[in-house]
């Protein structure tokens, strides 16, 4: 329950847990960002490769959820999880794009199975990795992985519902029978 304020920068260098809080101040993460409960980075959030975000829903502090103000550009990992069945991991970018770079991965992980959402207009130049169903909203946005990897787990889906185009001509590594993407609406889509 703590507000960072700037006008400085936060810098995480090794890790921070970030628990019911809210950073008005930019942040630079070249370390370890453990998100557990309601959080938001109102400022510019600026990821390096060594970097981590982790969101993690538990029985202890409920739905991880982390609301970044700005888009961003993921440079090393992000990834949603649970250790507590029911619980899930959410991840909403307000305005701008998030951006998974060349070589940065964002991981849906297994852990107890709960929900994991992403709310974002995305482009992926990266891995998107589904080990646990994912469902990635962005309404009147767009869903962009030309350039990156989609891969599906067996028996796991990847739902994308944007508003308006969703462009995967991305190496989609799910293959026949062992994952699903599932576009909801009308979309267009470029294997």
């Amino acid at each position: 329950n703590v507000t960072v304020n700037g006008p400085g920068i936060l810098i995480n260098q090794t890790t921070l847990d970030l628990t019911s809080d809210t950073i008005n101040a930019d942040v630079l993460n070249s370390g370890t960002l453990l998100v557990f409960y309601y959080n938001s980075i109102n400022g510019t959030l600026t990821t390096t490769s060594t970097s981590i975000i982790h969101l993690e829903g538990n029985g202890s502090y409920g739905t991880s959820q982390l609301t970044v103000a700005n888009g961003f550009t993921n440079n090393g990992l992000i990834e949603l999880t649970d250790v507590d069945a029911g619980y899930g991991a959410y991840l909403y970018v307000t305005t701008g794009t998030l951006t998974n770079a060349t070589g940065a991965t964002i991981s849906s992980l297994s852990g107890a199975g709960g929900p994991r959402y992403i709310d974002a207009e995305i482009t992926n130049e990266g891995t998107i990795t589904v080990d646990q169903s994912l469902t990635i909203e962005n309404s009147g946005t767009t869903f962009t992985s030309t350039a990156g990897t989609i891969d599906v787990a067996a028996g796991n889906v990847l739902t994308i519902s944007s508003g308006t185009t969703v462009l995967a001509s991305a190496t989609v590594l799910s293959g026949p029978g062992t994952g699903t993407m599932d576009l909801a609406g009308t979309h267009t889509l470029e294997l």
